[in-house]
C-alpha cells in the first residue's frame, strides 16, 4: 500500500488535532478543578463569613448598595449559596461537556453521532447558565433584602452582555450540533443501505 502526499498531509493533520485536543482536554480539566475551588471558597463564604479568610465585608451589592454576608441571616445565606451553586454548577456542566468533546476530539472521532452529541449539549448547559445568569440577579436580590423592612426590599434585574453572548453562543452550539448529528446519523444510513 503506498502513501499520497494527500493522505500524509491528512494524517499530519489529524495527529496535530488530536495532540492540540488532548491538551484543551487537560487545560479544560485543571479550569474544572479551578471552578470547584472558587465555587467551594465562595459558597464557604456565603455560609461563613467569619472565617478569619474571608474579609468582614464580604457580601453582595444591591441596588448600589453593598450587603455584607455577616450581616444576613443564615437561612437567607443558604438559599443564596443554592442560587449561587446552581450557576456554578451549571458552568461546570459546560466546561466538563466542553472537555468530553475534546476527549472525542483526541481519538479523532470528529462526526460521529456521539460527538456531535457534545456539540448539542454543550449549547444545551450555556442556554442554562444564560438563563439562570438572567434569573438569578432578581432571586439574589430578593434574597439579600428578605430580612429588611418593608420598603427597604429590593428587586434587581439586569441584563448584561456576557448573559446574551452565553444565550447566542449556547444557541449557535445547540444548532450546530443537531444539525450535524443529523447529517450524520443520515451518512451512517447510507453507508449501511449501499
Amino acid at each position: 500500500m503506498t502513501t499520497t502526499p494527500a493522505s500524509t498531509g491528512r494524517l499530519r493533520r489529524q495527529k496535530r488535532i488530536s495532540r492540540v485536543s488532548a491538551i484543551l482536554k487537560w487545560v479544560l480539566s485543571g479550569v474544572l478543578a479551578a471552578l470547584l475551588l472558587v465555587w467551594a471558597g465562595y459558597v464557604l463564604a456565603i455560609l461563613v463569613p467569619s472565617l478569619s479568610r474571608f474579609s468582614p465585608e464580604t457580601g453582595l451589592d444591591v441596588a448600589g448598595a453593598h450587603r455584607a454576608f455577616a450581616d444576613i441571616p443564615i437561612l437567607q445565606r443558604c438559599a443564596l449559596a443554592l442560587v449561587e451553586s446552581v450557576l456554578f454548577a451549571l458552568l461546570a456542566g459546560a466546561a466538563w461537556e466542553l472537555r468530553l468533546l475534546f476527549a472525542r476530539f483526541q481519538r479523532t472521532d470528529y462526526f460521529s453521532a456521539k460527538t456531535l452529541g457534545h456539540v448539542f449539549l454543550f449549547g444545551v448547559w450555556l442556554i442554562s447558565y444564560a438563563v439562570m445568569d438572567i434569573l438569578s440577579d432578581p432571586i439574589l436580590s430578593v434574597l439579600a433584602t428578605l430580612d429588611r423592612p418593608e420598603g427597604q426590599r429590593t428587586l434587581e434585574v439586569s441584563l448584561d452582555g456576557g448573559e446574551i453572548f452565553f444565550a447566542i453562543l449556547g444557541a449557535l452550539m445547540l444548532v450546530f450540533g443537531a444539525v450535524l448529528r443529523e447529517a450524520a446519523n443520515l451518512d451512517d444510513e447510507n453507508r449501511r443501505f449501499v
